[in-house]
């Protein structure tokens, strides 16, 4: 229900005024799964039936930032929604850091898919203030995934795969034998 108020204009509006920033800001579950430094994979059960699966935790942060993606997108000529969204920044400023200059390198698709969702709400902010310092690490990592995307070898590209045995696992994908 949050979702199809967020992407309409009145919408957004009226979820900025009720707190939207402060209210995800301040979200034990969010700060813990953002700030904590934890996999955004866990292990389900015990023993030979364990399974991983990507950490609900991890999920409901990257829906998150959907969310605040889609207010920003609506409330992009509102001032007050700007400065609003400043809170949600500060307070996962951390995260940003670790995503741009750490968790990228890592090459699992879950972070990844957390950077172009971090991207996306930086962009709509237009990089307002304190933002801009994050533009060199974000300009790096960047630079690293085009990199590694579009490299001069002539071997096949493995970004977009599973790499650790984690996520291979989380995946379900059997490792290739050699």
């Amino acid at each position: 229900r949050t979702w199809r108020v967020a992407q309409q204009a009145r919408g957004a509006v009226m979820l900025v005024r009720q707190g939207i920033f402060v209210r995800v800001s301040h979200c034990a579950v969010l700060r813990r799964v953002a700030l904590g430094g934890g996999s955004p994979y866990c292990t389900v059960g015990a023993g030979a039936g364990s399974q991983v699966i990507r950490d609900p935790g991890h999920t409901a942060w990257c829906e998150a930032l959907v969310l605040v993606a889609h207010v920003l997108r609506q409330t992009s000529e509102h001032p007050e929604a700007m400065v609003a969204s400043d809170l949600f920044v500060d307070q996962f400023r951390p995260r940003w850091i670790f995503l741009f200059t750490r968790g990228v390198q890592q090459g699992m698709m879950a972070y990844l898919e957390e950077v172009a969702l971090v991207l996306q709400v930086l962009v709509l902010r237009k990089l307002r203030g304190k933002d801009e310092d994050l533009l060199v690490d974000i300009l790096q990592s960047l630079a690293m995934l085009v990199s590694a995307t579009f490299g001069n070898d002539d071997a096949p590209n493995d970004l977009c795969r599973p790499a650790s045995a984690l996520e291979k696992r989380a995946g379900q994908v059997e490792a290739e034998e050699d």
